[in-house]
């Protein structure tokens, strides 16, 4: 396991390439994940965290514009990511069957995706433009964690142990994302996080 600055961006991006399973600060907690198209490095991160496979794993946006590449993007959902995206909600809808994104990702064809606003995301998607898999970086189960300390000490006694960990300082204890399902002109608030509409 490898501590890297968050302004390392250029290693980190060579690191996601080369099929690393990163820690790394988002807007709600500190996250881990992955090339969302490397299908062996997500099973990884599901390794990692001990997660069930069958749950499928939310994934960060290369951009706005981008999203009509990875899900089916329902109108009511458009409204919803004019007025909160960049930002922590979570549109969850049907994935789309030309998408790169690995189907370890998706759960019953459906797809959690956004766009996040952290400033470490934000400038590592600007270099990377590929979607990364984006789950909190704890053992499944147990608490989000805050600080890249609590990160190295939760996977230390792991076989199974991300690859880097961008420091980002502590970070403050903010709800997790919010999560959107779209289903046809249907609405389901799956958890109400940080953002509430």
């Amino acid at each position: 396991m490898k501590c890297v600055e968050a302004h390392q961006i250029q290693e980190i991006v060579d690191a996601l390439e080369q099929g690393a399973v990163i820690v790394f600060p988002t807007e709600t907690s500190y996250g881990i994940g992955c090339d969302a198209t490397n299908s062996k490095t997500v099973e990884r991160v599901i390794e990692t965290k001990q997660r069930e496979a069958n749950k499928g794993l939310p994934v960060l946006l290369p951009s706005i514009e981008s999203i009509d590449k990875y899900i089916i993007v329902p109108p009511k959902a458009e409204m919803l990511i004019e007025k909160y995206w960049p930002g922590p909600l979570n549109i969850v809808a049907e994935v789309r069957d030309d998408s790169p994104i690995s189907t370890w990702c998706t759960k019953g064809g459906m797809q959690a995706v956004r766009v996040s606003s952290h400033p470490f995301i934000m400038e590592l998607m600007k270099t990377f433009k590929k979607p990364l898999v984006a789950t909190s970086a704890n053992i499944s189960g147990d608490g989000s964690t805050y600080s890249a300390l609590n990160v190295i000490k939760q996977f230390e006694e792991e076989d199974l142990q991300p690859d880097i960990i961008v420091d980002g300082g502590d970070l403050p204890e903010n709800p997790a994302s919010t999560m959107a399902r779209f289903l046809g002109e249907n609405i389901e608030v799956i958890r109400f996080g940080k953002i509430i509409f």
